[in-house]
């Protein structure tokens, strides 16, 4: 008798062994969302509210973060930007560095500090933060008028560091996080809406649909909500007669600045076939780039998670409800 149940006990066993095996293999190789997510090195950002501002009412916000420069124990605020590749270091941070450094000083100005008619750039520069390499970038030395010296902030990071490196930025907008990967983890690629992405006259550019018709516009990573329009016939379909609320102050790609009237859009925008929200339009008359139309900014994303994927060339915006189950 006790044979027989010696038996039964091990054909069961034979049985839902493999059974197991396979489920627990199949878990290790899927692993549930927060596990994955802890793949992730997310960094906070917080958004600072600047002196100057875009738009005559609105105020204008950009993001912050602490990063190391190599050399430097302390910890240096920088804007961490989106619009433009380059890597900027405020004179006034510079003097900050270097007095409370010598040694960097010296370093600095005998091997990395270059200097040429118009600009002082500090090269290969190493950038960390938590402990995390994010690769060396070079920085060129601002010059500051008194009144626009903030004393919190001491540059502003370009996106050039993670596209010349070849990596994946994740921008958290709701959770004010950001973070830099070589692999996008799957339980985030299987929610991003993807297109093309490229970098031409120093800028990102992304595809939209306005009135049911594909434009290229620049992403601006400013804090001001409004799409810009280089194109006067763009402009004229997607714009309505109802004046906007608000005046822009807007900077031209010649650095110049104009006073901008807008209006409300009367085109439905698209970015993917999903619906983004609607702000006022403006045009500028400017001379675009050969088929870029205008600008599309930050804002219009602030509800998602952005994807910038230099390493495959392509942005992507997924809806952190998707991915925080």
């Amino acid at each position: 008798m006790k044979i027989k149940k010696m038996r039964n006990l091990l054909v069961a066993i034979l049985i839902i062994a493999p059974a197991l095996q396979g489920r627990m293999s199949a878990e290790a190789s899927h692993p549930n969302v927060n596990e994955a997510q802890d793949l992730i090195n997310w960094h906070s950002f917080e958004w600072h509210t600047q002196t100057n501002t875009y738009f005559h009412d609105t105020p204008s916000h950009v993001m912050i973060a602490s990063f190391h420069i190599g050399g430097i124990p302390e910890a240096q605020t920088f804007i961490l930007s989106l619009s433009t590749p380059f890597s900027l270091l405020y004179d006034y941070g510079y003097e900050s560095m270097v007095y409370r450094n010598p040694a960097f000083a010296t370093r600095i100005e005998s091997v990395q500090r270059v200097s040429t008619s118009r600009d002082q750039v500090l090269r290969d520069l190493e950038l960390s933060i938590n402990r995390q390499l994010l690769g060396e970038d070079n920085m060129r030395i601002l010059p500051t008028r008194e009144a626009n010296r903030d004393s919190k902030v001491k540059g502003e990071l370009g996106f050039g560091i993670f596209h010349r490196n070849k990596k994946i930025l994740l921008i958290d907008n709701p959770g004010e996080r950001f973070a830099s990967v070589d692999e996008l983890p799957a339980f985030i690629e299987q929610h991003v809406l993807f297109v093309p992405m490229k970098v031409e006259a120093g800028y990102l550019v992304v595809p939209v649909t306005i009135g049911g018709r594909e434009v290229e516009l620049f992403f601006d990573g400013s804090s001001r909500p409004a799409l810009v329009f280089y194109h006067n016939r763009t402009f004229r379909q997607i714009a309505s007669s109802r004046p906007a609320s608000e005046k822009l102050m807007h900077i031209t790609m010649g650095n110049e600045f104009l006073e901008l009237e807008g209006f409300e859009p009367d085109a439905t925008l698209l970015f993917n076939g999903l619906p983004l929200a609607s702000y006022s339009v403006y045009n500028s008359g400017e001379r675009a780039p050969s088929g870029i139309r205008g600008r599309i900014s930050q804002p219009f994303f602030k509800d998602y998670i952005m994807v910038f994927d230099y390493r495959n060339e392509r942005f992507g915006i997924v809806n952190p409800k998707d991915i925080n189950r």
